[in-house]
C-alpha cells in the first residue's frame, strides 16, 4: 500500500539465510498484522551478492508482480539444495559465464537447476528463457541494485529501512518488528 504512513524498504539477497530466515519468521506477522492493515507499506530491493542472486531475482520477477514475493518465499525454503546443486556444477556454470548475454543468464539458469524450479512454480520454461534472454532487463537489475546499494550504504541483508532511515543492526523479526511500533505501528 504506497500510501501507508509507515514505509519500510528491505534490501535483501536471495541467496542470504538470514533473508530466508527473515521471511520464514517475519514475513507472515509482518504481511497480515502490519501490511494488510494498511500501516505498513513493504518494498523489497535487491542486493546482488553473486551471480545466483541475478538470475533468480530475474526468474522472480518473471511472472506477475504479485507473485515475486511467493517465488522468492519458496526460493528461501529450498536455499540449501539449490546452492548445492549450483556448486555441484562449477565447471558448467564458469562455462556457461563465458557465453554472450542473451545466452548466457539462460545456460547458468539451466546448469543450476533455476529453470526447472521456476518452472514447477508457475514459470514456464519459455517464458523464463525469455526473461533471462534480454540481458538489458537483467543488467537493469544489477545496475539498479549496484546504485541503490552505493547510495544508501547497504553492505548486507537483510538490511531494513523506515521512512527513509536505515535501521542498524537489525537482521530478524524480533529486532525491526520493536523498530516499526516505534515508528507507530500497531
Amino acid at each position: 500500500n504506497p500510501d501507508a504512513p509507515i514505509k519500510l524498504v528491505e534490501y535483501q539477497s536471495h541467496t542470504c539465510p538470514h533473508c530466508g530466515a527473515f521471511a520464514e519468521e517475519g514475513g507472515p506477522a509482518l504481511k497480515n498484522k502490519y501490511v494488510a492493515s494498511g500501516v505498513v507499506s513493504w518494498e523489497i530491493r535487491e542486493q546482488l551478492h553473486n551471480p545466483i542472486d541475478l538470475l533468480v531475482a530475474t526468474l522472480a520477477r518473471c511472472g506477475a508482480k504479485e507473485s515475486f514475493l511467493p517465488l522468492s518465499e519458496q526460493f528461501w525454503t529450498n536455499l540449501e539444495p539449490m546452492i548445492e546443486r549450483a556448486q555441484a556444477n562449477q565447471a558448467a556454470l564458469a562455462q556457461a559465464q563465458s557465453l554472450p548475454p542473451n545466452q548466457r543468464f539462460q545456460q547458468m539458469a539451466e546448469v543450476t537447476g533455476l529453470i526447472e524450479f521456476f518452472s514447477a512454480r508457475g514459470i514456464a520454461r519459455e517464458q523464463a528463457l525469455q526473461c533471462l534472454a534480454d540481458a538489458d532487463k537483467v543488467q537493469a537489475i544489477a545496475d539498479r541494485s549496484d546504485k541503490q546499494s552505493q547510495e544508501l550504504n547497504v553492505t548486507g541483508t537483510p538490511t531494513f529501512f523506515i521512512n527513509g532511515r536505515k535501521i542498524e543492526n537489525v537482521a530478524s523479526w524480533s529486532g525491526l518488528e520493536p523498530a516499526l511500533q516505534a515508528a507507530g505501528a500497531r
